[in-house]
Parts: C-alpha cells; sequence; structure tokens
C-alpha cells in the first residue's frame, strides 16, 4: 500500500510517500518545508497542507494521514488547519499525545530491525523531546515525553548569532532542569537519535554520535553566523540556527542512555505510514 504523510511539526511541516508491506517501508517522494503553527503562518500552513496532500495524491498515495505533534496539541488556529485537511481530502486531522509520539517514533526507528536486545529511541522535535525503550517489532515497554525541545529552548535563551559565550550554559542548564527525574527503565543495548536535528547531525559527523562527536558539533555550528555555516555544511540556516539547542538536549541525554548513539533513519512518519497500513480498511488514521 502506497501511504502519504503529512507531519506538521513545531519546526518544519514535512511529507512523506511511501509503499508499506507488513514492516517494510520504502520511501518513494519526501519534502520539508520550513512553515510550521506560528503566529502568521496560519494562512501558509493550511495552504501548504492542500498542496503537499495533492502532491501526495499525484505520487500515487492511496492513503493520506495528516498529524500534528506539540504545537499543535496547544494551536489556536486549530479549525483552519481541520478545514483545510477536510478540503484535501485527507480526512481528519490527528493530534497526536506525547505517549503516541513516542510510540510512533520507535516504531518508525525500528522498522525491519532484527535486533536481539532492547533498543532506546530518542526523539528530540522542536517543542518537545521522547525516549522509548523496547524491542523492534513491538510497542515500547517504558517511554517519556518532556517538553524540551529545538524551538522552545532557542525561543527561551534567545541567543544570539551566533551564541555568545553564556548562551550554551544557560540551554545546558535548562536541558537539566528538564530531564532531571527521567529514568529509564531498564539498560538498552543501543539508542536510535532520529528527529530533525539527529537527521542533520549526519551531515556534521557520521552515522554514529557520542559526547564527542556532539561537543565537535556543537562547535562547528556555532563558530560562526548560522548563514556563513549553512554554505559551509550544506544544512539549512533555518536549521543550523536550532540545531546548538537539538545538540544541547542530545548531550544531556548522552548521560542516561547507551553511547554513542546511531542517527536513526525513520521516525514519526514512518510510524504513522506503517500504523495507517496496518490500520482495518476505512479505518480513518490509524493509531
Amino acid at each position: 500500500m502506497r501511504i502519504g504523510v503529512i507531519d506538521i511539526g513545531t519546526n518544519t511541516t514535512r511529507l512523506l510517500v511511501a509503499d508499506v508491506e507488513g514492516e517494510s517501508l520504502r520511501p518513494v517522494a519526501e519534502r520539508r518545508q520550513f512553515v510550521s503553527p506560528t503566529r502568521g503562518t496560519e494562512p501558509a500552513l493550511a495552504a501548504l497542507v492542500e498542496a503537499e496532500a495533492r502532491r501526495a495524491r499525484a505520487e500515487g498515495a492511496e492513503e493520506l494521514v495528516v498529524a500534528g505533534t506539540a504545537s499543535l496539541r496547544q494551536y489556536a488556529e486549530l479549525r483552519r488547519l481541520e478545514r483545510a485537511c477536510r478540503r484535501s481530502g485527507a480526512g481528519p486531522l490527528r493530534i497526536l499525545s506525547a505517549g503516541e509520539e513516542a510510540r510512533l517514533a520507535f516504531s518508525g526507528a525500528t522498522a525491519g530491525r532484527d535486533d536481539a536486545g532492547p533498543l532506546a529511541v530518542v526523539d528530540v522535535g522542536g517543542g518537545s523531546t521522547e525516549v522509548a525503550i523496547g524491542s523492534p517489532g513491538g510497542d515500547p515497554g517504558w517511554w517519556a515525553s518532556r517538553p524540551v525541545g529545538s524551538r522552545v529552548l532557542t525561543e527561551g535563551v534567545r541567543p544570539s548569532d551566533p551564541p555568545a559565550a553564556n548562551h550554551i550554559p544557560a540551554m545546558r542548564a535548562a536541558v537539566a532542569r528538564r530531564l532531571a527525574n527521567l529514568e529509564p527503565s531498564g539498560l538498552p543495548e543501543a539508542t536510535l537519535a532520529v528527529g530533525g536535528g539527529a537527521a542533520s547531525l549526519r551531515l556534521l559527523c557520521g552515522p554514529r554520535a557520542g559526547p564527542g562527536e556532539l561537543g565537535a558539533a556543537l562547535r562547528a555550528v556555532t563558530e560562526g553566523p548560522a548563514k556563513r555555516v549553512a554554505e559551509q555544511t550544506g544544512i539549512a540556516p533555518e536549521r543550523v540556527r536550532l540545531l546548538p539547542a537539538a545538540l544541547v538536549v542530545l548531550e544531556g541525554l548522552c548521560e542516561l542512555l547507551p553511547v554513542p548513539f546511531e542517527i536513526g533513519s525513520g521516525g514519526v512518519r514512518e510510524g504513522l505510514a506503517l500504523s495507517r497500513a496496518a490500520a482495518p480498511a476505512g479505518a480513518a488514521g490509524g493509531s
């Protein structure tokens, strides 16, 4: 089955069109737009949802899912987006709870893996961070969500461009407070990192990252203005501005989970596609 997923995140809105068969998922088309649910973007976001739904249909999607994460849980213009979903034929807009977000990220990141032992999946988003632990092929036996992400942290500290000497310590202190009571259940054998920040990290240090690699990446993205770093690394300037915060969150998680982290290739979008393909015929949205 060919599934189209429109994922409305805190930093970006992303489209995934993929062929799904059992636990196997093959991407057909992927696209990212830096349009998110913030004040003033309401018309653009609604128009983007309709345009991406048309794109998914043009790519042959038989089913469509539109879902939002932390940013939509308190979005003032939710009705406008719901109308856009109905006009596009995508069905009802799904607003994922923290638990759904953690479970779907785990499912999408571990699909097709045959690890014998338990895995941890960390999903650092713009508005929240989820951690889930379990065995591939099943639901996580333990998960947690904390309201700290790259955009929330960046807007809280408001670093200059590039960040001044006191801005990174301020971010680390904020992350330490948010993660203070996080106690993962059991000891997974490995950790997969997913989310926009983790995907960009692959360009900076390759497929695996421990404390040393994260520190080097943090220095690389803060050594000059975002525009210059973007030109040097090939990472979008919008992402470069958010990367210091994402890297600081990942640093904090290094103290709690097995390192180095493996940079995962799936996440919430892939989890949504797998979930929708497995849903009974005629079910709206799947879960």
